[in-house]
Parts: C-alpha cells; sequence; structure tokens
C-alpha cells in the first residue's frame, strides 16, 4: 500500500467563500450620533451602563445620540458631556469634539434663519 498520502486536509485552496466586504462610512461622512451609537453598539453597552459608568444623565445621553443639542442647554457642560461619553467609548476626544463643534453650530445656524 502506497503511504505517501498525507491525513493532513488539501490546504493549497480554501473552499469558504470570501464574505462581502461592508461599506462602512470613513468618519469623516459619519454624524457625531452615528459614531458614539455605532461604538456603543460595538462594546455592547446599553445607555443605562454608559448612564451609571459616565454619570452623564440619560437624557442627556440620549440627546447626544440623537443630535438634540437644544437639549443640553449650557455648551461647556454639553462640550463636557460629549468629551467624557466619547473618552468613556474608547474614542479620541479631539476629533469627537470638532465634530461637536461643528455640528452644533450648524444647528445654531439652521434656528437663525
Amino acid at each position: 500500500m502506497n503511504e505517501s498520502k498525507s491525513n493532513q486536509p488539501n490546504q493549497t485552496h480554501s473552499t469558504r467563500p470570501t464574505p462581502p466586504k461592508k461599506s462602512r462610512k470613513s468618519l469623516a461622512d459619519q454624524t457625531l450620533a452615528e459614531i458614539l451609537i455605532r461604538r456603543r453598539e460595538n462594546l455592547d453597552i446599553s445607555l443605562s451602563e454608559a448612564e451609571q459608568a459616565t454619570r452623564i444623565r440619560g437624557q442627556y445621553l440620549t440627546a447626544i445620540e440623537t443630535a438634540d443639542y437644544a437639549l443640553l442647554k449650557d455648551d461647556v457642560y454639553a462640550r463636557g458631556y460629549v468629551k467624557n461619553y466619547a473618552d468613556y467609548l474608547g474614542l479620541d476626544t479631539k476629533p469627537i469634539l470638532k465634530l461637536y463643534d461643528s455640528e452644533r453650530a450648524g444647528q445654531r445656524e439652521m434656528r437663525r434663519q
């Protein structure tokens, strides 16, 4: 009997199909809300857990995640909430704050018109 055959499976070609690549928006193409929600969900953290860990009221986290910045009256506190929330989620806070400032300024401009 010829024992030159190996008991190892043939590894020259994979029969597993390559999954399609998910189309992801670049950071610049996403809203602050999209970034924060996606990150929180990827970490499997509920809003309630985030509220307890950050000590930011749930209504403010919801306002941030829905871009309803008018509910975040004082901009100094609002920036602090956004910064602390982004930091809690392990995100780089500088681009997050730039995005928040840009979105908040846009909302203010729309209200003036």
